[in-house]
């Protein structure tokens, strides 16, 4: 069976076909690495990093590129020892969804397609996918450029590009734990300061009337 029966109403509302293929934009070292979770997030790096670094942060996941995405084909994940290279984007999976070859099922159940306000209503619906025909006759699937553009924008406004590093992240999340981080008040120093002068005021009376009794035997 290939994949001549495919027809467009076939084909889930997130994906978007395309005719065209766009060449491939020549990627710099100032370029930002994008990386895309299952449940729709983007996070943007200004900075080297690595599978393993990744892998750490979220325990039985794998990462893969975005343009690694073939119907019928299993996708082939990076090994913990390589480097991502800036300018490209990544997904970050759990790692049973590189068990099987992908179908459209599974790529559409493992990544979040719609969005949801606080109140449970859905948002205008977004189309992160684009359905590529390559030279071989084979379905590829790439996330779309206006899908992270506007995530890449508002990251550089936001944060100035200041955490360039895994240090500058690491200490500007432990600023943010000690300005958010709760002390307790000091006030049972003073309540134990307080009962120990009663009992030296207890003490003394004490030794008074036991003065007297002796005087008057």
């Amino acid at each position: 069976m290939g994949f001549k029966s495919l027809s467009l109403q076939m084909i889930p509302w997130c994906f978007h076909m395309v005719t065209g293929q766009d060449p491939d934009a020549n990627p710099t070292r100032s370029d930002p690495i994008r990386l895309v979770g299952s449940d729709g997030r983007v996070i943007v790096y200004h900075r080297p990093v690595s599978a393993a670094e990744l892998m750490k942060e979220h325990p039985c996941h794998l990462i893969c590129r975005s343009d690694s995405f073939f119907i019928g084909q299993k996708v082939p994940a990076l090994s913990a020892g390589e480097r991502l290279q800036p300018g490209q984007s990544y997904f970050v999976l759990p790692s049973q969804f590189f068990h099987s070859v992908l179908s459209f099922v599974s790529l559409a159940s493992s990544l979040l397609v719609s969005h949801t306000q606080n109140n449970g209503k859905k948002m205008p619906a977004l189309r992160p996918f684009d359905i590529q025909k390559t030279p071989a006759g084979a379905l590829q699937i790439r996330v779309c450029d206006e899908f992270l553009v506007d995530k890449v924008k508002d990251d550089e406004e936001r944060r100035g590009r200041v955490c360039s590093s895994a240090e500058l992240e690491k200490e500007y999340k432990e600023l943010c734990c000690k300005v958010n981080k709760w002390r307790p008040r000091l006030d049972v120093v003073m309540e134990g300061v307080e009962r120990r002068k009663g009992r030296g005021k207890g003490f003394l009376l004490f030794s008074g009337f036991v003065r007297r009794r002796r005087k008057k035997d």
